[in-house]
């Protein structure tokens, strides 16, 4: 488990791949804070946030799973 929170870069940093998860789950907060009546602010500044949040939280989890598949692999061929 402690492979997959590490950055297979610097491994005193936390994953790209975990950091991508809790950055996508504020999309999912505004919602859920807008399902309950809460008014927030301007509609579209929140759907700016949204959909702005929701990209980069998918790139950094694409770019994380491509970089610990990279560095796994370059591990593997290490150690034989």
């Amino acid at each position: 488990m402690n492979k997959l929170i590490r950055s297979s870069a610097n491994e005193n940093k936390i994953s790209m791949t975990v950091g991508g998860l809790i950055v996508g789950l504020i999309p999912l907060i505004i919602y859920l804070v807008g399902t309950q009546d809460i008014m927030l602010t301007e509609n579209g500044i929140i759907n700016f946030v949204d959909r702005a949040t929701f990209v980069i939280a998918e790139i950094a989890i694409f770019v994380g799973l491509l970089r610990k598949g990279y560095y796994w692999l370059k591990e593997r061929e290490l150690n034989k």
